[in-house]
């Protein structure tokens, strides 16, 4: 949340304003899972979910989100 109220502020340049968004899929790194690629896929499926809910926000991958998109694919 802190990450998304920082990019969310308004800064003004040479008189020009300026505001940016930001959607974020989160995934978490899990000892017995090390494998790049598959952390990849899973931020990816959990930023699908975030633009299909209107962006400007953040999910954390879960195992039930793999199942939700399983026609998702990288």
């Amino acid at each position: 949340k802190r990450i998304i109220c920082c990019v969310e502020r308004v800064w003004d340049v040479q008189g020009h304003v300026f505001q940016a968004t930001v959607s974020m899929g989160i995934t978490m790194y899990r000892s017995d899972q090390t494998d790049a690629m598959q952390m990849m896929k899973e931020v990816d499926i959990a930023l699908y979910q975030v633009k299909g809910k209107g962006r400007n926000h953040y999910q954390f991958y879960t195992h039930g989100l793999a199942d939700v998109t399983s026609s998702y694919s990288i």
